[in-house]
């Protein structure tokens, strides 16, 4: 799970981000729960979790009920505990968020979030 800082930063950039992290209610949620619950408020979720949400998106097509999206990345493209890594994600997510449409309605969009370039 991504830290608070992360989604405050997004927010300072205007963008509508909350971290799961800084819900307890949200933190205690497995994860097809979590999922759920991101669809209720019409929000994509961040994950490096690609095998159990990858799992849930597969059932949530198979009942042929659109989601708001999942963004999956990897501990390996931007590192866990690495200052200039959260930078990097942060710009990621910002570049991401400014230049991809914000849906009128759930699209199911699965998108690997790649590292900004330099």
């Amino acid at each position: 799970m991504f830290p608070e800082s992360i989604a405050k930063q997004l927010r300072d950039r205007r963008h509508n981000a909350q971290a799961v992290t800084n819900n307890p209610h949200l933190m205690s949620l497995p994860d097809k729960e979590l999922f759920d619950q991101t669809q209720t408020q019409q929000r994509a979720l961040i994950t490096e979790n690609v095998p159990d949400f990858i799992t849930i998106d597969a059932t949530y097509r198979t009942e042929s009920t659109p989601h708001w999206g999942l963004i999956f990345t990897t501990n390996k493209q931007f590192p866990r505990g690495n200052h200039r890594t959260t930078g990097a994600l942060i710009t990621a997510l910002h570049n991401l968020l400014t230049n991809t449409p914000t849906p009128t309605k759930p699209t199911s969009t699965i998108t690997w979030l790649q590292k900004p370039k330099k």
